[in-house]
């Protein structure tokens, strides 16, 4: 049986004035730590924290339910 799981991104982190090839999905981008996600500075986001924990604990029972999982690139 496969499984498939599917991770989708908002539109944020596109524009491509600040980051080259914006709808490329890319971990190694130089400018990785310019995403919008939680923030920074006066804007840093509450709940990034609590939002890190919740996104851990789910890749830990995603990988203990699925533990064959594996990326699949394009």
């Amino acid at each position: 049986m496969a499984n498939n799981l599917l991770l989708v991104m908002g539109s944020g982190n596109r524009d491509e004035a600040n980051f080259e090839n914006g709808e490329v999905f890319n971990i190694h981008r130089e400018n990785s730590k310019e995403h919008l996600s939680f923030g920074y500075g006066i804007h840093f986001c509450l709940g990034s924290q609590l939002a890190k924990l919740e996104f851990k604990t789910v890749l830990e029972e995603v990988t203990r339910l699925i533990p064959d999982l594996k990326i699949k690139k394009n």
